[in-house]
């Protein structure tokens, strides 16, 4: 699994695995690149960081949640954040969201959920997840608020080519 350091276009070797206890600390310091979400309140919960092979810096997090209820029978992206520096126009490093998004399909085949997996987004979001992962977004209906974006099959195993390699 790759990312694509902008700057000059080189392949970097990355890896998801899980976060780590002392991960924990780093997030919680003042001048952490990770400011969305708290994430010392997801110790104990399923979370994953996307990190350098070379030098193990963490350039992305992603929290998922396995539904075992028929009627979902999905994995759900509870949080996702990339790090700071790597948003926008100047960042140094792209497809980072797209291998944990890949990653969480990954998991959703292991745990014989055929690739299925949802993620409640941001607003803002919605057209960025739409346009770079081919996520279909589903409006809100009935006393819902927010609407959710899916993976199928399909997808699933496009995006686990397409950034896992496989």
């Amino acid at each position: 699994m790759f990312v694509n350091e902008v700057q000059t276009g080189n392949l970097i070797e990355v890896e998801v695995v899980e976060i780590e206890e002392k991960d924990f600390e780093f997030l919680s310091e003042k001048d952490s690149q990770f400011k969305v979400f708290v994430w010392k309140e997801y110790k104990g919960k399923e979370v994953y960081k996307l990190r350098l092979k070379d030098s193990k810096a963490i350039l992305g997090l992603m929290h998922i949640v396995d539904h075992l209820n028929p009627n979902i029978d999905a994995i759900e992206i509870k949080l996702l954040e990339v790090r700071n520096d790597n948003i926008g126009k100047s960042k140094k490093y792209d497809f980072i969201t797209g291998c944990l998004i890949a990653f969480a399909c990954r998991m959703s085949f292991i745990r014989e959920h055929n690739g299925f997996l949802f993620l409640i987004p941001k607003t803002s979001l919605i057209k960025h997840y739409s346009q770079n992962y081919g996520l279909e977004y589903i409006p809100p209906f009935g006393p819902n608020k927010t609407g959710i974006m899916i993976v199928n099959e399909k997808l699933a195993y496009r995006l686990i080519k397409q950034f896992l390699n496989e």
